[in-house]
């Protein structure tokens, strides 16, 4: 058989993550509060059985290497593990084409290549025993869609005999009736109004002398350059996949899906027992309720909530609110780190609230990264006024979404 390696495209400053990605690469954003948003496509990998394991990286970030060191320490007689290359491409080709020495040190026959913004559960061993089956040059994990969905999605044209033609991007000006996948080879698993089209999804697998081949090409972007481009020169095929699939790499995206973990019958089970998501051993106390009216909230460890209201709600370890919080609709990442009397007594002395969300504020529908110190009385996004997208320096909105990034302070009766 022949030898398969895997690596994990982590983003960079994505525009469409910002300002979740002031600071760090997509891949190193909080995810379901105690997880990375790199620790998806990992865990994929891992229960795959891959022991080497690469993530490209638009910049170092020792934050985001010490909590992989921490979850993804293999046993030493493994020969593997999980190592970071930053580089400074500006897109996902350009990140190949920086690190392909150190992606074929060990000389491996395939890559496996996931992308790090997307939210599913795959065994990649079907993947890649598909690829390997029907000796393709190419191949790329898809999943069905209806025609609703489709006008807004990348979507493949298949040949007769199943292999992939080409890649189409939106809009479609001539219509979708090219697109339409022949009977012969839509995915029958799933209801036939939503097998139509098919729409390429972040796990493909390539032989590794056609990856290089590809990347000789001087474009940025790997789908929508090279592959759009050139798949017509290659035996290119299909790997259907079912499971539920969401898109982070958007904030709205990003946001939906991890509200959507707080449903009382959640699309994606972080409750999993034969492939739970991967994350570092913690050792925070469990979270704290002193009372409050709490529908449909995902609490992780070390949160403290004092009589509040809450409800579709996502709080990280170390959230602290205080009495008469509302929330509904947050994503709240939570801290980094508990604050003594001491520190709390200097917050007081600089003016400053303490970390978490004082007494008596009010949030609805927005994203609060990591460390952020919310004061008294504050309203965020509870009025029923229209918010057009704006950057105002501490606080964000972006398609109807407030995002306050990470370390803000919001004074005391502030208003957005």
């Amino acid at each position: 058989m022949k030898t398969t390696d895997c690596v994990i495209l982590g983003g960079n400053r994505s525009n469409a993550l910002y300002p979740l990605t002031r600071e760090r690469s997509s891949c190193g954003i909080n995810f379901a509060g105690r997880y990375r948003m790199a620790d998806i496509a990992l865990s994929n990998a891992v229960y795959s059985g891959f022991r080497n394991i690469k993530i490209l990286t638009s910049q170092a970030e020792p934050d985001l290497g010490e909590h992989l060191q921490k979850a993804y320490s293999f046993d030493r007689f493994a020969h593997g593990g999980v190592q970071i290359l930053p580089h400074s491409g500006a897109g996902s080709a350009d990140a190949l084409r920086n690190c392909w020495d150190h992606l074929v040190s060990r000389s491996p026959e395939r890559i496996c290549l996931l992308f790090g913004d997307e939210l599913y559960r795959m065994d990649l061993r079907e993947l890649v025993r598909t690829h390997e089956e029907n000796h393709h040059d190419i191949t790329l994990a898809v999943r069905p869609l209806g025609a609703s969905e489709a006008l807004d999605n990348s979507l493949i044209k298949l040949t007769s005999q199943g292999l992939v033609e080409q890649i189409g991007h939106p809009p479609f000006s001539q219509g979708l009736e090219e697109w339409i996948i022949p009977k012969d080879y839509q995915f029958t698993q799933q209801p036939l109004e939503r097998s139509g089209f098919y729409n390429p999804i972040g796990a493909m697998v390539f032989e590794t002398e056609i990856l290089e081949q590809l990347l000789k090409t001087p474009k940025a972007n790997l789908v929508k350059d090279l592959l759009s481009q050139n798949l017509w020169d290659f035996k290119s095929g299909i790997y259907p996949f079912g499971g539920y699939w969401a898109d982070l790499g958007t904030l709205k995206g990003f946001y939906q899906a991890n509200l959507s973990l707080c449903t009382v019958h959640p699309p994606f089970n972080l409750y999993d027992q034969a492939m739970p998501l991967i994350f570092p051993p913690s050792f925070l106390p469990p979270a704290k309720i002193n009372f409050g009216t709490i529908s449909q909230v995902l609490a992780e460890e070390g949160v403290i909530v004092n009589n509040c209201t809450l409800s579709n709600s996502l709080l990280g370890p170390r959230t602290i609110l205080e009495t008469g919080v509302v929330m509904d609709g947050v994503v709240f990442m939570g801290a980094d780190f508990y604050e003594d009397p001491l520190t709390q007594s200097l917050n007081k002395t600089r003016g400053i609230p303490h970390l978490g969300v004082g007494k008596g504020s009010v949030l609805q529908g927005c994203i609060v990264d990591k460390n952020v110190r919310i004061g008294e009385g504050c309203r965020i996004g509870s009025d029923p006024i229209h918010r057009p997208d704006q950057d105002k320096g501490s606080w964000f909105i972006k398609d109807g979404i407030i995002v306050l990034p990470r370390g803000t302070i919001i004074a005391s009766g502030t208003i957005i």
